[in-house]
């Protein structure tokens, strides 16, 4: 018996939804299960060509002041995107904080709200309850877009947890493992800059 063409029609747009769907799944899980030592890999970019971004005004929200991620060359930066709604984004902060206590001021960490529907106001409110106690500021259309056009779509991506590793040479990476990264992680990470 022959398929009516409508029914076959139908049939073929569900079976392909479901095979972009079992795709996507397949796509999230391997991105999830990275090995932690993906991360250890040197930076490779030449600091001599810094982008326009290492430049780009911000403001601490927490002191009001301005600065730029030039501001601390010389100095080895862990440069998150995040979002106050994620809680993934409040995970890895904690594994940040974690590590601020153990290694003190021998990193700066720089949080950046890439989610342009969160004012100022929210993020220190989320700042404040969480004890979080470094550079938390909130990107501009401009800087996201550059960041955007740098490491793709993923870095404003909150629930990957998108972190950015700056060493003291001006070269840089995006972190290569997804979601949270523990204390531990993010040690082995600032002694690939060494």
């Amino acid at each position: 018996q022959i398929a009516h063409p409508k029914s076959y029609f139908i049939k073929t747009i569900k079976m392909k939804k479901l095979i972009l769907l079992i795709l996507v799944f397949l796509t999230l899980g391997v991105s999830c299960t990275k090995n932690p030592q993906q991360i250890q890999n040197q930076p490779n970019i030449n600091p001599q060509t810094l982008p326009s971004w290492f430049n780009y005004e911000l403001k601490d929200v927490s002191s009001g002041e301005e600065f730029t991620i030039n501001d601390y060359k010389g100095k080895t930066i862990l440069l998150e995107s995040f979002a106050v709604w994620c809680p993934v984004s409040t995970r890895q902060d904690q594994e940040t904080n974690k590590l601020h206590d153990e290694l003190s001021d021998s990193f700066v960490s720089i949080s950046i709200d890439t989610d342009p529907n969160e004012p100022g106001s929210k993020i220190l409110e989320h700042i404040k309850r969480n004890e979080f106690n470094w550079i938390f500021s909130h990107s501009p259309a401009e800087l996201t877009r550059l960041l955007i056009k740098e490491f793709g779509v993923e870095v404003v991506n909150a629930p990957m947890a998108p972190m950015i590793l700056i060493c003291p040479n001006q070269s840089y990476k995006m972190l290569e493992k997804d979601g949270i990264k523990s204390s531990s992680d993010l040690k082995q990470v600032l002694n690939t800059c060494k």
